[in-house]
């Protein structure tokens, strides 16, 4: 497991309540890239991931609060909290496998995706340069990022629209983690709880 970083300076933490995104380097070494590819592949193969029926995403592949995708929820966490200054609690997990021509639409989160990060785990055939994420910054900037495998874009996820154009390489795993600030407004989101209750009052249907 990487050592606890060292706590972001409280003006860059600023920042990124500020603009709304961040960049955090380094979150997942490649052993454990290694294994997240490996347990998404066996997902796919045990037909435990769906193909997304939305209108957000399409061509993907998608599982929420896999096992695995949960512990990385866990294991990011010290260093998410030291880029946003905060305490934070993890709210759930989710992967997605996106083939070629796949693309999301831009959009905003749910209230439980108060503090999220986007993190590719591996691609296959893809530019050089990596399939960016576009985001519309609290600033009203549009910018595109696409930070190496094992680094992720952290952004306030149901405070700025994010995108994606259709994907040129062949495949892209990527995982999301999503949390919400201890002690504030979406606290009740933390185990994503209020999704969950809506499901349990709704049945099975929802």
């Amino acid at each position: 497991m990487p050592a606890r970083p060292a706590q972001t300076p409280p003006a860059a933490a600023n920042a990124f309540w500020e603009r709304g995104y961040a960049l955090v380097p380094d979150l997942a070494d490649a052993a454990m890239l290694g294994y997240v590819r490996a347990a998404m592949d066996l997902s796919v193969q045990r037909g435990r991931m769906r193909w997304a029926s939305g209108l957000v995403p399409q061509g993907a592949l998608n599982e929420y609060g896999a096992p695995v995708a949960e512990r990385l929820l866990r294991h990011c966490l010290p260093g998410i909290e030291a880029v946003v200054g905060r305490a934070l609690l993890p709210a759930y997990g989710f992967w997605r496998l996106y083939e070629r021509g796949a693309q999301l639409k831009r959009h905003l989160d749910r209230e439980a995706c108060e503090v999220s990060a986007t993190m590719t785990i591996a691609s296959e055939g893809a530019d050089s340069g990596g399939w960016p994420i576009h985001l519309r910054d609290l600033g009203g900037d549009d910018v595109a990022l696409a930070p190496p495998p094992g680094s992720a874009v952290l952004y306030q996820g149901f405070r700025v629209p994010h995108w994606r154009e259709p994907l040129v390489g062949a495949r892209q795993y990527q995982v999301f983690l999503h949390y919400v600030v201890a002690g504030g407004p979406f606290a009740g989101h933390a185990e994503d709880r209020v999704a969950i209750e809506a499901v349990d009052a709704a049945g099975p249907h929802l």
